[in-house]
């Protein structure tokens, strides 16, 4: 048995067996037609977070940032019907809040790897969603303030 193990080992890191892909449902949208609140892209390998917000810009669709999960510290959240979801990703240089409705699943599969990217909602880009869809309909970003005060500064915020 152990055989086995070492030579299935051995062929993936010689490259001779492809890597699996995500599964259907978990990878990016097909067009700018669909929403997903998150989901994953084969190409990434999960080592940053996409953070896709709406802009305030006229003309401009959508805003993004990425995050190195390596400075990932903790993550918070609470679930209430009556007041929707929030998660908190902590990372060293900033926290960034994810405001929405359905992300007890979002939790899961960013455990699972199955979340390289969340996206904003953005009712001028598509149709709005069925309530049983999960949906984030606010991202923020906070980074502490330049001069080290120890108020937050909001840098990013859409909504």
């Amino acid at each position: 048995m152990t055989d086995n193990r070492e030579s299935s080992f051995r062929q993936r890191v010689g490259g001779r067996i492809a890597p699996s892909q995500p599964e259907a449902g978990t990878t990016e949208p097909p067009d700018d037609n669909e929403y997903r609140a998150w989901g994953s892209v084969p190409e990434n390998k999960g080592e940053r977070l996409d953070l896709r917000m709406r802009s305030p810009l006229p003309g401009v669709d959508e805003e993004g940032e990425e995050l190195t999960l390596h400075y990932l510290l903790s993550i918070s959240y609470t679930h209430s019907k009556a007041h929707g979801d929030r998660v908190t990703l902590c990372f060293a240089d900033r926290m960034v809040t994810l405001a929405g409705r359905k992300l007890r699943d979002f939790r899961r599969d960013f455990a699972a790897g199955k979340a390289d990217y969340v996206q904003e909602f953005n009712p001028a880009r598509w149709p709005e969603l069925r309530e049983d869809r999960a949906v984030i309909t606010k991202i923020e970003i906070i980074k502490p303030d330049a001069e080290a005060r120890p108020a937050a500064q909001l840098v990013v915020s859409s909504g």
